[in-house]
């Protein structure tokens, strides 16, 4: 075991000293940000493949030029809750031994916040690595009973089977129908008494997307685990906030499907009422995240009436072809709700970008003769914007910010889930 010590330095290096010591040297003021001491930390200690302490006293001396105490200890909970998150594994006993790296904090602690922030980190991760035959509606709410138990100020409600219908909930019923793994809709509660200002969190939850009739084809299904990675943040933020006695109301609103092939499946030319009474057009069944958003933030503003309402979801492929695989998109109504985002962003070392919210993206969706919106249109160009223009309109006008991560969900290279803006997020409900 080694037991690895910090230091301020001229470059940043790591020297092994023997089997048992190592000196970490960091130049504290050439990093930019936070998320470079993290890349810095995951490239270093990811090179030991054996236990290692992790001197605590040593790193919090260090003072850092462009960020501060808190984001230097989330940076390397970070990297540690990635080398301890235990992915699902069904391997044979002989060939069960994972790349799980062991580690242990002597000299101190994370501060609670910290601590936190980092096992709901880990949560996420879990919940996204999980293979889809068992991360089914089902599970996933089941996993949030559990995450959640005896946390003060949680109350969590579970739309299921005929509550959806008496609830309009008839987008949800559509897209998750043919799926033998029945639709439901999660709402998880976290208010404070005298807190009369309420946030909605709305996170998409299609827990295998198969396209529907529109189907995916070739190496594009793959991965689609992934596609309820907007649920697991969502649950790994509203965790920290109440473990940390947020000052803040929230409301989490989870609509959790499978999108999958049957006989009863919906289709393309199909018209289905939203419960806000918009009747929307079918163009295309892969378009399914969108819709089941609708019904949940269509039920979030009448029923909570939030005073702004934020969407995340891995909602489409063409955020990856505008911004790549670093950055989420972000939308946003409201330029001080944007400012404010893009300020917890940079404090979260984790990156956005601001994407138009322009009537112009909504018009092709406009171009139908049987109902008020399609829910996708033919042209290819813009379809990230027309996404976002589409969700606005079940907001019922309420200031909206809706971030896609489908980008940034998980690392094309590793497979390894990222847990995307699950920092950004807490920054900007922490209150």
């Amino acid at each position: 075991m080694h037991k690895i010590c910090f230091f301020k330095g001229e470059k940043n290096k790591l020297t092994k000293d023997g089997d048992s010591l190592a000196r970490f040297e960091i130049n504290t003021d050439k990093l930019g940000n936070s998320w470079e001491l993290e890349r810095l930390l995951e490239d270093k200690l990811g090179k030991f493949t054996k236990e290692i302490e992790i001197d605590y006293e040593s790193f919090k001396n260090l003072s850092f030029k462009n960020f501060g105490a808190q984001e230097r200890d989330l940076a390397l909970s970070t990297v540690l809750s990635m080398f301890t998150t235990v992915a699902f594994t069904m391997k044979s006993s002989k060939n069960s031994e994972k790349d799980v790296k062991k580690w242990k904090l002597v000299g101190g602690n994370f501060d609670s916040n910290v601590s936190s922030i980092s096992s709901s980190f880990a949560l996420t991760k879990r919940l996204q690595s999980t293979p889809p035959n068992i991360m089914i509606p089902e599970q996933f709410v089941l996993e949030a009973r559990e995450a959640l138990k005896g946390i003060p100020g949680v109350e969590i409600e579970e739309i299921k089977g005929e509550d959806l219908k008496k609830e309009r909930l008839e987008l949800i019923i559509a897209v998750g129908k043919a799926s033998i793994n029945a639709p439901r809709l999660l709402i998880i509660k976290y208010f404070v008494s005298g807190s009369d200002d309420l946030i909605a969190l709305v996170g998409k939850g299609v827990c295998y997307d198969t396209g529907g009739l529109n189907i995916k084809t070739g190496s594009y299904m793959a991965t689609m685990k992934f596609d309820m990675s907007g649920a697991a943040v969502s649950l790994g933020v509203v965790k920290a906030l109440a473990e940390n006695g947020s000052k803040q109301s929230v409301v989490v609103a989870i609509p959790l499907v499978e999108n999958s092939v049957a006989g009863n499946s919906y289709r393309p030319d199909d018209v289905i009422i939203c419960r806000n009474g918009m009747s929307i057009e079918i163009d295309n069944t892969d378009a399914e995240g969108r819709l089941v958003l609708a019904d949940a933030l269509a039920y979030i503003s009448e029923v909570y009436k939030p005073k702004e309402i934020i969407t995340i979801a891995t909602l489409t492929g063409a955020i990856g072809y505008a911004l790549g695989s670093k950055y989420g998109g972000a939308w946003s109504t409201n330029d001080d709700q944007w400012n404010k985002l893009r300020s917890c962003s940079l404090k979260a070392a984790e990156w956005i970008w601001r994407m138009p919210m322009d009537d112009y993206y909504l018009k092709a969706l406009q171009k139908t003769k049987v109902a008020d919106i399609k829910n996708s249109a033919k042209t290819g160009m813009g379809g990230s914007n027309r996404a976002a223009m589409f969700l606005k309109e079940f907001t019922n006008n309420i200031p909206f910010i809706h971030l896609d991560i489908a980008s940034i969900d998980h690392c094309e290279n590793t497979g390894e889930p990222r847990a995307p803006l699950l920092k950004t997020l807490y920054f900007y409900l922490f209150g």
